[in-house]
């Protein structure tokens, strides 16, 4: 008998107001994988299979397309594997400082796709960021 393991991402947690932070759906995974000693099919972010649907059913092209995230080692990871550009909002786990200490620490090509094209404080300066191109 063939057993599929999937989940839908393994994010370790889930960024809250301030400093509280509460487990991620990695959490569940891990607590699945390590008992049943397998590793997970993963159909979300950072893996490409989501995208590479989307872009065979709608026609993208990834150079037209930008994945806006809050998160480097999802978001902005499946945004340039997939060949997207990438917008990393520090609204969630990361900040100005962290991302920094990333750009210096990216000693690897998986950890340079960890890396933005952009980067901005909030959501809400999508508006301004995108009237430069226009």
């Amino acid at each position: 008998m063939v057993t599929l393991f999937v989940a839908t991402n393994e994010d370790t947690h889930l960024p809250l107001a301030g400093d509280l932070v509460v487990p991620g759906t990695g959490a569940v995974v891990g607590a699945i994988k390590i008992p049943a000693r397998k590793e997970p099919v993963v159909v979300g972010k950072p893996n490409s299979v989501m995208f590479d649907l989307l872009k065979k059913e709608h026609n993208l092209d990834p150079s037209r397309c930008m994945m806006v995230g809050d998160r480097s080692d999802t978001d902005i990871h499946m945004a340039n594997l997939c060949g997207m550009d990438s917008l990393l909002v520090f609204s969630g786990d990361m900040s100005y400082e962290r991302l920094q200490d990333l750009q210096k620490s990216a000693d690897t090509d998986d950890k340079k796709l960890n890396i933005p094209k952009y980067y901005c404080d909030k959501l809400g300066d999508l508006g301004s960021f995108i009237q430069q191109f226009i």
